[in-house]
């Protein structure tokens, strides 16, 4: 199946899947071929999560193909998961992950994949939910909060950058002044003058710019009128000279 957003053509597939009579192989190697084909072909870096899905043990060819295109997945800024459902090998999954423990679920059965769903959201998804604020001063500094979630997954805190895309023209990466799993704090790219109407999106990678995580929200350019008594300080010093 074609990556796609279209749930129809998801649901089309996973009917075809269960009309399907498996050979009995864990043929897991050119999956993960077929995955890395797909996202090679994606015409924008986008963040992708890629879950595997297995019941058997792996032989040793599967296994080396498998964690050689699992690699490759990571360096087109691909997060690899696995799930192990009943009699698996635990130590295969983790290499094919890359390690880490926590980036492998494991069920007792097919009927208790369920049960873990959740667990498998929370261990893959990164997202924006906010940002503030939305509206900035033109020709000034500012800085902005992007609340969201999965930050944290790249498990280490110096990959992860914003991104200022400015008029859909000029990205700039920016390093986090604050992190935290779940809020970022971000400065103003230096060397950027905005104009009135300029429109920027923040994007977030976990992994120094080969793939982002978007927002729907961008922030807008507006004019930012001196306060009163700014106004009126000015204008007693001009008094002060004239006098």
């Amino acid at each position: 199946m074609p990556l796609t957003y279209d749930r129809t053509i998801v649901v089309e597939k996973l009917d075809e899947l269960r009309s399907s009579i498996p050979d009995g192989r864990t043929l897991l190697g050119l999956g993960m071929l077929e995955v890395t084909s797909q996202m090679k072909r994606m015409s924008q870096k986008r963040a992708s999560v890629v879950i595997i899905l297995t019941d058997g043990v792996l032989d040793r060819s599967t296994q080396i193909l498998s964690v050689k295109e699992a690699n490759t997945a990571r360096t087109l800024g691909g997060t690899v998961l696995a799930v192990g459902v009943g009699d698996f090998n635990p130590s295969q999954l983790i290499e094919i992950v890359g390690g880490s423990k926590k980036l492998v679920f494991k069920a007792a059965s097919f009927d208790g994949l369920n049960r873990i769903v959740k667990h498998v959201i929370d261990g893959s998804c990164v997202e924006i939910s906010s940002v503030e604020p939305e509206i900035i001063c033109a020709n000034s500094s500012f800085e902005v909060s992007v609340s969201g979630r999965g930050f944290n997954k790249s498990g280490d805190s110096a990959h992860v950058k914003c991104n200022f895309w400015f008029n859909k023209t000029t990205s700039l990466l920016v390093t986090p002044t604050s992190f935290s799993p779940t809020l970022l704090t971000c400065p103003s790219p230096q060397r950027v003058a905005l104009r009135p109407g300029d429109v920027v999106v923040l994007q977030v990678t976990l992994n120094d710019g080969v793939s982002f995580v978007s927002s729907n929200v961008t922030i807008t350019t507006g004019v930012c009128e001196s306060s009163p008594g700014v106004v009126w300080a000015a204008l007693f010093l001009a008094l002060l000279a004239l006098s």
